[in-house]
């Protein structure tokens, strides 16, 4: 890269390190630390969550999927609008997750089972988030060793070959990010992260003006029809000889994340945030428009790659890509392919706010995950495990809070060096993320809304969901590869034996699917079988007076409710809630009619590359011109929610006993009433 490109990165980092200690002041307590003392508006709250969630990790992952599936990979998304339009409507989760008032996932699950339900969880949240989040030092130095030409340096140690370069990029990008987030815990997380994801919303625009100068439309059909049968990039319904993302991936992925929604604690900082409940659901409902423009460029990019790399239009840049591939592993040419293909077509300026944005990208997900999965071994193991009733001080607290973030940093740091990526990285996402979501679904779900779940259904799903994913990653990881060989040689007269394919046969969606479906009914039956009544008092956990009518058979009393109340409106909403929520119900059901009328015409009459490119030129197109809107809306909305926050933080007054801590050993011993927690701020 230029020099001019180091400056531009430079000068973003620097910018955010001035974010990051500007928040250091607002530090008074453990609730400010772990949440922001519930203090953020919706906008700074979904920009935060978003960002955290669109880590360098996750962009490298869809540029793999989007290189492979091509435009067709959205297609299928389109089906789910209405089920997330419901979620998001409803305050599903979030809502009643808020009005406990647990600091953590798994402070709800002491409240809801018990004390050593909590400790168990916390502890399989942790190790499973960080197994998950250890391979993203490692990803993130492969792409900026590729992308920046860094040259590599190796040491040999005990016989182990170590990458020096990989080693140090990691160390940068980890202590960069621990720096900011033991400033400010999670008010630093949401603030940088609301200002990167700002920053990447306007680079992204600028790469789109860039994209679309370069790669005419027609030039792009034109590649797109070549594509071989059962492959197609524009065509979803011509897919079937894709072998990891064709549409059941699409549909056991949606499932999925049906099942586990807001199951995954890499961004429970942000779940526990929010001023109120009612915050918490608007901003679930305006994260639809959060980054219109993102999802615009993230396939674009792929896509664009693909055609520059199997046309002849751009020969000498396609050259420069193919000679960066040569001689690098399958795994991570896949990782780097799109990455090399844009550092060949951006100009100098615009290459330099690329890299910038990984670097943004990288660090708000490592700000994110380090405070989420710190916190969570703190609050959920450590302080569970304390004999002492007596509350730590705000100051000791804090402290321990931060070694405990900088212990997950050594361990991810580590675990990056030395652990063989195998897979897709979606599909080494799902797979060890299933460790924990494999049964908090379930958990969660049936803890929240359903008063007859035990807590023996919820030791069984937990233990199901966790003993069948961690076998999965082992199986496929580590040892399916080195046995196999040697169990066709030495079993070389059973068919069956000599059969078994070279790869593992299920993938990462594929196991996570089948994982949950088992621990739901581990769940289900367990607590059916172990129920005692009347059944845990939910009214009591979620601090608010009974909303349900008794009629005798146990019904809720709904017909004297109005259309508005039936929608989910509250008397919370305002004027510009109830604008914002209806053009929300609005935008899912054109889609989801625009999906609708596209599967029935695909499924009676042929459809062609040609007629599905002139669609996705319109779809693109129309997302792009709301992505401009957006990135204008969340600017000024975010900074307003900003402002907000430090003139609320630094009004608050310190509780030290709001700290994470519940006031019994076991708040369901038999489903008696449940005692008062100890949490008191709203």
């Amino acid at each position: 890269m230029h020099i001019f490109d180091w400056a531009i990165v430079c000068i973003v980092v620097a910018g955010l390190a001035a974010g990051a200690c500007a928040t250091r002041t607002y530090v008074k307590s453990a609730a400010s630390f772990l949440a922001a003392n519930r203090s953020a508006g919706r906008y700074l709250l979904t920009m935060a969550e978003g960002m955290a969630s669109f880590g360098a990790v996750t962009v490298l992952a869809e540029f793999q999927r989007f290189y492979t599936a091509g435009f067709a990979a959205v297609w299928w998304g389109l089906a789910t609008w209405p089920i997330f339009m419901v979620i998001s409507m409803s305050g599903w989760i979030v809502y009643r997750y808020r009005q406990t008032k647990a600091l953590t996932m798994a402070q709800f699950f002491e409240m809801r089972y018990s004390r050593k339900f909590r400790i168990c969880a916390g502890i399989l949240a942790v190790t499973a988030g960080v197994i998950n989040y250890g391979i993203f030092p490692a990803i993130e130095a492969k792409f900026f060793i590729y992308f920046c030409s860094i040259p590599q340096y190796f040491a040999s140690i005990g016989g182990f070959e170590i990458n020096l370069t990989m080693g140090a990029i990691m160390a940068i990008i980890l202590l960069t990010a621990l720096t900011f987030t033991l400033f400010g815990g999670q008010i630093s997380v949401l603030v940088t992260d609301f200002l990167q994801g700002q920053f990447v919303n306007i680079v992204f625009l600028l790469i789109m003006v860039v994209l679309i100068i370069q790669f005419n439309w027609s030039d792009i059909v034109g590649v797109l029809k070549t594509v071989e049968p059962g492959k197609s990039l524009a065509n979803p319904f011509d897919q079937k000889n894709i072998a990891n993302f064709a549409l059941p991936f699409f549909l056991m992925n949606a499932a999925f994340n049906i099942y586990c929604y807001m199951a995954w604690q890499g961004t429970q900082g942000c779940y526990c945030s929010a001023k109120n409940a009612h915050e918490a659901r608007m901003s679930r409902i305006v994260s639809t428009w959060r980054a219109g423009v993102i999802w615009v460029v993230v396939p674009l990019i792929p896509v664009c790659a693909y055609v520059l790399l199997n046309s002849n239009l751009m020969p000498d840049k396609a050259g420069l890509v193919n000679a960066g591939l040569a001689g690098l592993e399958l795994s991570t040419q896949d990782q780097i392919r799109v990455p090399l293909m844009l550092k060949a077509i951006l100009p100098t300026g615009i290459l330099g706010l690329f890299c910038a944005t990984m670097v943004a990208a990288s660090i708000a997900t490592h700000q994110a995950c380090l405070h989420s999965w710190g916190s969570i071994f703190m609050q959920d193991v450590v302080m569970p495990l304390r004999r002492s009733a007596d509350h730590f001080s705000p100051e000791k607290h804090i402290k321990y809070l931060r070694l405990s973030i900088v212990g997950v940093a050594a361990f991810v740091w580590i675990f990056s060096m030395v652990f063989p990526m195998r897979d897709y990285i979606l599909m080494f996402l799902y797979s060890t993320g299933a460790i924990f979501l494999g049964g908090a679904g379930a958990i969660i779900v049936g803890g929240l809304y359903w008063r007859r779940g035990t807590t023996a259904g919820a030791w069984a799903s937990m233990s199901t969901g966790a003993i069948l994913s961690i076998c999965g990653v082992l199986i496929k990881n580590v040892l399916w590869s080195p046995l196999v060989p040697l169990l066709k040689e030495k079993f070389s007269d059973i068919e069956w034996m000599r059969r078994l394919p070279a790869e593992f046969p299920l993938d990462g969606v594929q196991m996570s699917f089948g994982t949950a479906i088992i621990a739901i009914l581990a769940y289900i039956i367990v607590s059916l079988c172990t129920k005692v009544r009347p059944g845990f008092d939910l009214d009591e956990m979620l601090h608010r007076e009974k909303t349900r009518v008794d009629t005798g058979e146990g019904k809720a009393f709904w017909k004297n409710k109005t259309f508005s109340e039936l929608l989910g409106i509250t008397p919370e909403f305002t004027f510009w809630d109830k604008f914002i929520y209806f053009s929300f119900i609005g935008w899912s059901i054109t889609f989801f009619i625009v999906f609708l009328v596209g599967t029935t015409i695909a499924i009676f009459w042929k459809t062609t590359d040609t007629g599905w490119s002139k669609y996705w030129l319109i779809h693109f197109g129309f997302l792009a011109v709301i992505g401009v809107v957006s990135t204008a809306w969340f600017l000024v909305g975010g900074f307003r929610d900003m402002f907000d926050l430090f003139r609320s933080l630094k009004a608050s007054n310190v509780d030290s006993g709001d700290d994470g801590t519940v006031s019994s050993d076991n708040l369901n011993p038999a489903y008696s009433k449940p005692k008062a927690v100890t949490v008191q701020s709203e």
